[in-house]
């Protein structure tokens, strides 16, 4: 019974992960900003490199660990490929209390190639320009 609720739970997901790929990405409110879900960035990051994206997630602010998950999750049991290195500025740093751990709307440049610190995130978003609690 277990195995096949795995199963199941797996099938799922999978769907779920085919129908969010599946939906064409759209502009954000600034016309310049591609509105971007991070399974997509993390499927395909070529498609998204260095172009202006807004994207969701679950954010983590620490020293050597600035990233946007997909979910809270994958945060807790740091599945990296699951998250976005962020490039925040120190303004934002100085403010993480209000940001870390917290689902965030982040807006910036995508960059395929550079993943972060140790090199074992999915990309990097820098250039932040946007970077609010998601409300």
């Amino acid at each position: 019974m277990k195995s096949l609720l795995q199963g199941t739970a797996i099938v799922a997901t999978l769907l779920l992960c085919g129908l969010t790929l599946s939906f064409p990405t759209t502009f954000a409110a600034n016309d310049r900003s591609i509105y971007v879900s991070l399974i997509q960035l993390i499927a395909d990051p070529t498609a998204f490199d260095q172009k202006q994206i807004l994207v969701e997630g679950y954010a983590i602010l620490e020293f050597e660990g600035k990233l946007l998950f997909l979910n809270e999750l994958d945060a807790r049991h740091g599945i990296m490929r699951s998250s976005v290195w962020l490039d925040v500025s120190d303004a934002v740093y100085a403010k993480r209390a209000q940001f870390h751990k917290r689902y965030v709307r982040v807006e910036g440049t995508f960059n395929a190639g550079r993943r972060g610190h140790g090199g074992l995130s999915s990309g990097e978003i820098s250039n932040i320009t946007r970077f609010e609690v998601k409300g």
